[in-house]
């Protein structure tokens, strides 16, 4: 999705899907962090301290693996909406 469409779907959508947003930004965020720290620690994996960065490695990996993934179902709920959750009568409640 652009981001010309993420932004008419914040300024259109309420407080709901923007803390998914912020969620999915996050994950994005660290994913790019992720990236460099390995681009990193591959270069260095041959120095004397090889602990650090093959821990490094798994750690991303990790992160690939396990967190990252979440962003798929962040997207999908973005995308559905709250009108679901304005259904509800105050009285309902």
């Amino acid at each position: 999705m652009p981001l010309d469409a993420f932004n008419r779907l914040l300024r259109n959508q309420g407080t709901l899907e923007r803390i998914d947003y912020m969620r999915l930004f996050g994950l994005v965020a660290l994913g790019y962090l992720w990236a460099r720290m390995t681009s990193s620690a591959l270069a260095h994996k041959d120095e004397a301290d090889n602990n650090f960065y093959t821990n490094k490695l798994k750690t991303a990996q990790f992160f690939v693996r396990r967190l990252l993934p979440q962003g798929q179902s962040l997207l999908s709920t973005i995308q559905s909406g709250a009108d679901c959750m304005m259904d509800f009568d105050e009285d309902e409640f």
